[in-house]
């Protein structure tokens, strides 16, 4: 971005005065937003605007498999560079209820004019689209089980029943139906690595949650623990019973404990080495003369 003025470039943060866009984005808090040529280098974390695409060094792999497949495929690293707008069900599984999309990116403005969505902002660069997306979290006792995880990839893109997730192994609840009068996922509390959810449900089933399933996350319910299962591929669930639940979500990264105990273990190893060898160095200490008679 570049901004100047004459005869004297003034000082101009860009952070504290974003682009109409931003603003737009920020005024209409919702669930994710898919970009495509809008809001790079994750600047939508600074602006607290939730993104799938990201430059982050390190992604979620199966959220990086879902994104290739369907909005990159030569896409390598990062979740960026997204050249297609994914099917309806992806959307879905991830929460996307906008897209904004850079104006020279033409091909993707005409597939999303084509879909029922709504203009929900609209200027010289950017475009932004509003859609009915199921939300983050949620309950449901409808699913399908996919005996790969290359056909849960694959299911996600097949039309199916609102809030039927797809799973990849067989719950211990039985299927059934959603009804349009189950009720609403409660956020409790959201930390950064942690969330409690809260919901009294009709009958057994899950609850979906549209963050990435990876190594690391463990989850409660009533505070017992309880097996998150990955659900639409690259997402995650977790068993409930009927009526009152508390679910608890917390990450802690595989390896984090053993390395913490090997470097305390090392730093300890190093410190007595040192003081060996400071002892073994000092030159012995006489005792010192008598003072002479006289």
């Amino acid at each position: 971005m570049i901004h100047t003025a004459y005869p004297r470039p003034k000082a101009f943060d860009v952070w504290r005065h974003p682009p109409n866009h931003v603003r737009a984005l920020m005024e209409d808090p919702g669930g994710r937003v898919f970009t495509a040529g809008v809001l790079p280098a994750n600047a939508g974390g600074v602006f607290a605007i939730s993104q799938l695409d990201s430059l982050m060094a390190y992604n979620a792999p199966r959220v990086f498999q879902l994104y290739r497949a369907y909005a990159a495929p030569g896409v390598t690293t990062f979740l960026t560079a997204a050249d297609r707008l994914p099917p309806e069900g992806v959307l879905d599984s991830a929460a996307i209820d906008r897209i904004a999309v850079n104006k020279f990116n033409t091909a993707m403005i005409e597939e999303a004019s084509r879909r029922p969505y709504t203009t929900s902002f609209d200027d010289a660069l950017v475009r932004i689209f509003h859609r009915e997306s199921e939300p983050r979290f949620y309950f449901t006792s409808d699913y399908r089980v996919a005996t790969t995880a290359s056909e849960a990839l694959s299911a996600l893109a097949t039309e199916r029943p609102r809030r039927q997730i797809v799973v990849e192994e067989t719950p211990s609840v039985a299927s059934a139906a959603n009804s349009e009068a189950d009720p609403e996922v409660q956020v409790v509390r959201m930390r950064r690595n942690s969330y409690r959810l809260r919901l009294d449900a009709p009958r057994q089933g899950l609850v979906y949650s549209a963050d990435s399933w990876m190594p690391g996350w463990t989850a409660t319910v009533n505070d017992q623990a309880a097996r998150v299962l990955p659900a639409n591929y690259a997402f995650r669930s977790v068993e409930v019973p009927a009526g009152p639940s508390e679910i608890e979500f917390t990450y802690w990264p595989p390896g984090l404990t053993s390395g913490i105990v090997l470097s305390a273990a090392s730093a300890l190893t190093a410190l007595a080495l040192a003081l060996a060898r400071r002892r073994a160095t000092e030159p012995d200490r006489l005792p010192a003369p008598a003072p002479p008679d006289r």
